[in-house]
């Protein structure tokens, strides 16, 4: 359980991801079609919305919001996808203020997860064999003042709508399906007390991840023998050569476990973030966000060899993020961002395949791409 203020959900980014099943490991699919979706938000939206959730096909915008209600002017967020057959799934939150709640969109109309009197929100999602995995949080409002309102987040998943707490969790972050198992990577309680500042007297936090909702033994960083204060799981992913997943920990800005192995993901610097996992086979492609030199770089790693990826902006005067990543074949998609860090500051989504990039369109001030999902053709 933690507490903080509702009112930085509007501006968090979406990093974590696991969205529609990432990995495909034949070679040959390469050469197959494949329908590529992204969701997100675009900024500048109708009706005077600042922020509205949408996804993208094959580059076609559809812009998403809350048709049910008429609270559009607050904004919504898209933050994970995931396709089954026809049917799109789109999980995010939408705002009603200081707070909001948890929505999955099926095929555009936006479906409600939580009871009208409990703040949520939801985060990433996959679909396996028709159920319908969500991740998230309730919220319970402990106050509320002219300064912002304290809650409590207790972190659940629900399937097909019902919801499920996650044993011990402290939070959750990323969930991944592999024929009928599912995976969440998050964090539990540490043993790690902090003993002043704003946190003293609270625990610290150990990357941990749930297979079908059981909790397996939490992750050790790279060096053992350190007593660290927090450490998280941002994605996770499985086949049959294992589990993978990416995280941080006090010590080491990024790191990476294979089957529960840590090792440190080269060239991260501090404040580092890693957001997504896929593998094929036994190699494992991270994507990320670096931050140098004052601006933040979104680059991906294949089996910890660091690629920087480009945009359109001016090098130098912008900064870029790579938000999610999946595999298909040989092929390498990455959702993310880039924006001026002059100006007015304008950001447009952005995926690239294979490092090459294609902008997305856009609200009058742009949009972000935070998760992808790739699909074979009929």
């Amino acid at each position: 359980m933690k507490t903080k203020h509702l009112s930085v959900l509007l501006i968090a980014m979406c990093f974590f991801a696991v969205s529609c099943k990432k990995d495909f490991q034949s070679n040959k699919l390469s050469n197959k079609p494949v329908d590529v979706y992204a969701a997100g938000w675009v900024l500048g939206g109708p009706n005077g919305a600042p922020i509205v959730a949408s996804y993208w096909k094959n580059g076609k915008l559809t812009v998403l919001g809350d048709t049910t209600s008429n609270i559009n002017n607050f904004g919504s967020m898209a933050r994970g996808i995931a396709v089954n057959g026809n049917d799109v799934y789109v999980s995010g939150v939408v705002y009603t203020g200081n707070y909001g709640y948890a929505v999955v969109w099926k095929n555009g109309v936006p479906i409600r997860l939580s009871p009208d009197s409990n703040a949520s929100e939801a985060t990433r999602m996959a679909v396996s064999g028709g159920d319908v995995y969500v991740l998230g949080f309730i919220h319970d409002i402990l106050s509320q003042n002219n300064t912002g309102i304290q809650y409590s987040s207790n972190p659940i998943y629900w399937k097909n709508g019902a919801p499920y707490t996650i044993p011990n969790a402290t939070a959750v972050n990323s969930i991944f399906t592999n024929g009928n198992d599912v995976y969440i990577g998050g964090a539990v309680k540490s043993a790690y007390v902090y003993g002043s500042g704003v946190h003293a007297g609270l625990h610290g936090a150990k990357a941990a991840y749930w297979k079908n909702n059981e909790p397996l033994d939490s992750l050790n960083s790279a060096q053992n023998s350190l007593s660290y204060n927090s450490s998280q799981i941002t994605a996770i992913t499985a086949n049959s050569t294992g589990v993978f997943a990416v995280g941080s920990s006090d010590f080491y800005p990024l790191e990476y476990w294979t089957n529960d192995l840590p090792g440190e993901l080269s060239g991260a610097t501090p404040n580092s973030i890693a957001t997504g996992v896929a593998a094929n086979g036994s190699d494992l492609y991270i994507s990320g966000i670096i931050f140098s030199n004052g601006y933040n770089h979104a680059v991906y790693w294949k089996n910890n060899q660091q690629t920087t990826l480009q945009t359109d902006l001016t090098s130098g005067q912008s900064g870029s993020a790579a938000n999610d990543i999946a595999l298909y074949g040989n092929d390498v998609y990455i959702a993310g961002e880039a924006h001026l860090n002059i100006g007015n500051g304008v950001e447009g989504a952005y995926i690239w395949k294979n490092g090459v990039y294609t902008k997305l369109p856009g609200g009058s001030r742009g949009g972000m791409a935070s998760c992808i999902a790739i699909v074979p053709k009929p």
